[in-house]
């Protein structure tokens, strides 16, 4: 067997076409060795960085992967320190196929003392709302404080992004129908300033449309008023 003439180009390996230097005797093989320990590195770090979840700011939709894992971001939810970790399955049943592994919610909360509410189904004015990046299922919270007079009545819900505001299950406050009294036990009672309650709710919607807005309505009878009133929302599965 002849030895490899010095000067002659490397010779590359059969099953992954690293370079081999040739030639250049015991004493040169930790340096000549040294590029083919530096690609190697390279491509393990490549194959590595290819595993690793992707941080997008919209799902892709091209060149899907079964078990495809990402990080989405969008402007809104950067704003709020949101990160949805999600997987994508190709075999799930619904039009949702990227299924939430962990993240927090995207919510909002009014803190309030008590703002009063207009006689009828109507939107809460002040608020809160949260703006969902993509159509799915979603695990949806609210709640609020209510103040109320005797005889009020209030239904609290969801309205938005295919929901309907008066849509079961609500939150239900009432008063009591007779006239509330404080009595300090010394014969001076006097007419309570109304009827407090506090309540949260977690519902399960399809929110059929992107960047869905929900909003909080409030069906009232009476004089009552909301405060501190929140709404979370966390996906379950998203298209």
């Amino acid at each position: 067997m002849s030895a490899t003439p010095p000067g002659r180009p490397p010779y590359y390996t059969q099953n992954y076409s690293f370079p081999v230097p040739g030639g250049q005797g015991l004493a040169y093989i930790p340096a000549a060795l040294q590029p083919l320990a530096d690609l190697i590195d390279q491509t393990i770090e490549q194959q590595i960085a290819a595993s690793w979840p992707q941080n997008v700011a919209n799902l892709p939709t091209t060149n899907l992967q079964n078990n495809q894992e990402v990080y989405l971001q969008t402007a809104a939810m950067m704003a709020t320190g949101a990160v949805w970790h999600l997987k994508y399955r190709s075999a799930a049943s619904s039009a949702g196929r990227w299924e939430f592994l962990g993240g927090g919610p995207i919510e909002q909360t009014v803190q309030s003392s008590g703002d009063a509410l207009a006689q009828g189904l109507n939107p809460v004015l002040g608020g809160p709302q949260v703006t969902l990046p993509r159509p799915g299922d979603y695990s949806i919270s609210f709640g609020a404080v209510f103040i109320g007079q005797p005889g009020s009545a209030v239904s609290v819900g969801i309205d938005g992004g295919g929901l309907s505001a008066d849509a079961q299950p609500m939150i239900e406050f009432q008063t009591p129908g007779a006239q509330l009294w404080l009595d300090p036990g010394d014969g001076s009672a006097a007419p309570a300033p109304g009827f407090t309650d506090t309540a949260s709710l977690t519902i399960r919607r399809t929110v059929s449309s992107e960047s869905a807005t929900l909003t909080m309505s409030a069906d009232c009878t009476g004089s009552a008023a909301l405060g501190d009133r929140f709404i979370s929302a966390t996906p379950i599965r998203l298209g």
